[in-house]
């Protein structure tokens, strides 16, 4: 029997398109709602019992959505994501109770999950940390047959849905081949990344060192671990280029680059390294209109927020899981020249 996403696709519209016009909930311009309703006799679709029960029982379903982003600029559109996500499937029935902790802390995350649980979430979207207490606790809702979708960041050893976010080994390489690019294969490196307790961080370190090895001229001096904090960024880079002046080239691997790019721009007074940065914001776009950073990977945040919801209500309201269990998001590569 043909499917509520099938239709979809043949009449070229949204599966709540569909859903509108098959349940009856208007909103849908008479001509569309003519021609959907044409393309479902033809097929002779009929909806799943067990969702028309949901609609008429006006079922309400709650999905929790947590991240570690507290003061992190490149949560801001992802977090734009997952609002439009949740405006979209309020109409459905679906409502999201969002959630940011303070970055890297495990406790936080915990007592978070745990609010949520007994709140009573069915469905919950994480950008978990990489850690056995995290990964125990997401067993744990799995367990009650709550599906989980993580976002931005993975976390192993779990049962989760699906992971929608950045191909961070890729974007490491992505990397490397612009410092290399840069500073014409020869460069002492620096690395700045949040925190290994982040499996992303730790997977673009991976792909950015495993990619610099392939350049004779090319070495990673030196890794500073700053936490995505500002301040931490700024006194770490400021004591680096104080005490190893050979570095000539950086890598931001991670958000807090802020404070380590202005250390940079006090502390060489015009004479800067080459560096290369993830992600873009008003502040990276100043720098790379200065010259100050030479490029920039992003990895389209506003999807890392929207999918993860919008898959979820799909996964309650229609029982469908997602397509795939890992959804990389695209890279981009961001110069001074491609500045709109």
């Amino acid at each position: 029997m043909i499917t509520i996403k099938e239709l979809a696709k043949i009449a070229g519209v949204s599966r709540g398109t569909i859903d509108r016009v098959v349940n009856r909930r208007g909103r849908v311009d008479k001509s569309v709602e003519a021609r959907i309703s044409g393309i479902i006799d033809k097929y002779g679709y009929k909806p799943n019992k067990v969702a028309r029960a949901l609609v008429n029982q006006k079922k309400l379903y709650v999905i929790g959505a947590i991240s570690a982003s507290v003061n992190n600029v490149f949560f801001r559109d992802v977090v734009e994501g997952v609002r439009r996500a949740e405006a979209e499937m309020k109409e459905f029935g679906v409502s999201l109770r969002y959630r940011e902790v303070a970055k890297f802390s495990v406790p936080d995350q915990l007592a978070c999950i745990d609010e949520m649980l007994e709140e009573g979430i069915d469905a919950l979207a994480i950008n978990p940390i990489n850690d056995e207490a995290i990964r125990s606790r997401l067993k744990e809702v799995d367990r009650r047959n709550i599906p989980v979708i993580t976002f931005n960041s993975d976390i192993e050893g779990t049962d989760r849905l699906a992971y929608i976010g950045c191909d961070y080994r890729k974007t490491g390489r992505i990397a490397a081949g612009l410092v290399a690019v840069s500073c014409r294969e020869k460069a002492n490196i620096a690395v700045v990344i949040g925190s290994m307790k982040s499996l992303g961080h730790h997977l673009r370190m991976q792909g950015f060192c495993d990619e610099i090895k392939k350049y004779s001229g090319l070495k990673v001096e030196r890794v500073v671990e700053m936490y995505d904090d500002e301040s931490t960024s700024f006194e770490k880079v400021r004591e680096l280029l104080a005490e190893a002046g050979e570095v000539d080239a950086f890598f931001f691997a991670a958000g807090g680059k802020e404070g380590g790019l202005r250390a940079i721009r006090e502390s060489r007074e015009g004479n800067w390294p080459r560096i290369v940065t993830v992600d873009i914001d008003p502040f990276t776009t100043s720098c790379l209109r200065e010259g100050l950073v030479f490029a920039t990977v992003c990895q389209q945040p506003f999807v890392q927020g929207y999918e993860p919801v919008k898959q979820l209500a799909h996964c309650l309201l229609y029982g469908e899981k997602p397509e795939k269990a890992v959804q990389y998001t695209q890279a981009e590569i961001v110069i001074r020249q491609s500045i709109s």
